[in-house]
This record gives C-alpha cells, structure tokens and sequence, in this order.
C-alpha cells in the first residue's frame, strides 16, 4: 500500500505551469534555477507550451550559466513564440500567482521546490495510469 499522495487533486497542466513559474521567479536564486533546470527532464512536461518554455529555459542557462532575471524576461517570451507559441501569457508566467492554502510570504526557494514535487507526484500519477 502506498503513502496517500498530498497532490492528487492537483491539475497536470497548473502543475506544470507553476513549476515553470516558479522558476522564472525575479528572487530565485540563479544557481537554485540551473540546480532545478538540470534535475528535471523534459518529458515530465506533457503539455507541448510548458515542455517548449522548459526547454528554452534550459537553453537559456546553458548559453549564459549566470542568466539574469532580467535576460529571461527579455528573452523568453521571444524564444517561445519563434517556437510557434505567441499566445501564452508571459505575464502571469512572470507573475506570483497565489494558490489556495499557500502562504503568501513563501520564499522562492521554498515555491521552487513545492512546485517541484508537484510535478514530481503529477508525472508519477500519470505513469500509474
């Protein structure tokens, strides 16, 4: 029997979405995005707009290893849409979207790694089915 997964109710694509979100957070600290970045893969993003900014994402700390916030609010909305996708919503991408029963005063580092096993429990849900 399995530990019941806090997660369950939690939509894949918000969930995908607030990880990405949280890794495009101003206060995040770069090292903390590349440390994150380089331990998800991918394919745990099964929605194509989330997978495709993942993956610039990636792009961008690999060209330049200490990308500034400043640089990936330039440049990401550009890269994305170059990739076929002009209609997301970089703003609230960038933004700190509050989700029921988070603290509002929750650190970057702490959102980063919430969202992260967010995904984590929704890939992990997903491949069960």
């Amino acid at each position: 029997m399995s530990a019941p997964n806090p997660h369950r109710g939690v939509n894949r694509e918000n969930a995908q979405w607030q990880f990405l979100s949280a890794l495009c957070d101003s206060n995040l600290p770069v090292k903390l995005r590349i440390e994150f970045c380089h331990k998800t893969q991918p394919h745990a993003f099964d929605d194509i707009a989330c997978r495709t900014v993942f993956e610039e994402i990636l792009a961008m700390i690999r060209v330049e290893k200490q990308q500034s916030q400043q640089a990936m609010r330039d440049d990401l909305p550009a890269r994305v849409t170059r990739r076929g996708f002009p209609d997301l919503d970089f703003d609230l991408l960038f933004s700190r979207v509050k989700n029921s029963g988070n603290d509002a005063t929750e650190t970057p580092e702490v959102r980063v790694a919430r969202a992260y096993e967010v995904l984590l429990a929704g890939s992990a849900g997903q491949n069960q089915t």
